[in-house]
């Protein structure tokens, strides 16, 4: 009797046929694109500098194919109504490393520090009736506060759907772990 081979990249529903069968479904790489199935486990390397992760963040994003942004084109109004058809969220437990926390801790205090700043500005140009230093206050402390609040991981999707998600400018460290796509 042949035993059929296991796609380690199976829908949940077969999760449970899966495990029985200790098959852990991982992510895979396919050149310098990283293929993660559904349930799949990721190495445990920084995505974004390749040093051993300290952690996992959840990161959320958003895909849709490139032709809906060509909608955008004539005027926003075909791509407010062909986009919620085609936009994929994905969530994903990345794995992050010890510099980029304090890169990104450190980015957060610098942008609430100069923001703090610029509020200061803005309510002494306000008290002094200065429309020149206001006008830069305001537009600091809007900056500041884009800053303060970006994600630690931004997320390259090449492609998602509700089974499977494609990474793009994934570390090559990271990606020297993984197993290839076609063995």
């Amino acid at each position: 009797m042949r035993k059929e081979p296991v796609n380690p990249f199976a829908p949940p529903r077969v999760a449970e046929t899966l495990a029985s069968e200790g098959v852990q479904p991982i992510a895979r790489r396919d050149g310098d694109l990283m293929v993660v199935g559904k349930g799949a486990r990721l190495p445990s390397v920084c995505f974004v500098n390749g040093e051993r992760a300290i952690g996992t963040i959840t990161v959320q994003t958003m895909w849709q194919p490139g032709w809906v942004y060509l909608t955008m084109i004539p005027l926003l109004v075909p791509y407010l109504f062909v986009s919620p058809f085609y936009i994929q969220s994905v969530t994903l437990e990345v794995p992050y490393g010890e510099r980029l926390r304090r890169s990104y801790h450190r980015r957060v205090t610098l942008a609430v520090s100069a923001g703090a700043c610029f509020a200061v500005l803005v309510v002494f140009s306000w008290l002094g009736s200065a429309s020149g230093p206001l006008g830069i206050g305001i537009i600091g402390m809007v900056f500041c506060m884009i800053m303060s609040t970006r994600k630690m991981i931004q997320l390259s999707v090449a492609y998602a759907d509700p089974e499977m998600l494609i990474l793009r400018d994934v570390h090559p460290a990271c990606l020297e772990e993984l197993p290839p796509l076609y063995a």
